[in-house]
């Protein structure tokens, strides 16, 4: 099936949901080597670093019924920063509002791992619906 070029010509879409059933946290920080995060970009929540490379992002109240999906990147600062650190998502705990997020540093030392200067980019998509059915229009 191919998808016409034109937007307003589109007649299939990607499954849709959405409304006041599903909430998306989006926001960033900065690392600070072994130091607490600094430069907390974003609405509806605080980080903390729990542990070397181990970074809790706690909503300000546990959300919904759960997790749908995370994303987190690594944002280099300069060019020589990143070159073997990666972003992981962890779990997410709805009875405190608690997700987690790892940098690791996967080539020199594979382990979890803190570095000065990058930043970690995030987006939670949380529901609150007893049922997640996805529906097609066209």
């Amino acid at each position: 099936m191919a998808i016409p070029a034109s937007p307003s010509r589109r007649k299939y879409r990607v499954a849709e949901f959405g409304g006041p059933d599903y909430l998306i946290v989006a926001g960033s920080f900065e690392l600070d080597g072994t130091n607490e995060v600094t430069n907390v970009k974003g609405e509806g929540f605080k980080v903390t670093r729990t542990g070397v490379g181990v970074f809790d992002i706690t909503c300000h109240s546990a959300i919904g019924k759960g997790l749908i999906s995370c994303v987190a990147t690594v944002q280099a600062d300069t060019a020589n920063t990143l070159d073997d650190l990666v972003a992981q998502v962890g779990t997410y705990t709805k009875a405190t509002g608690v997700l987690e997020i790892f940098t690791h540093d996967v080539i020199a030392t594979p382990a979890l791992d803190d570095e000065d200067g990058p930043r970690v980019n995030f987006v939670a998509i949380f529901h609150d619906k007893d049922s997640l059915d996805v529906t097609y229009t066209s």
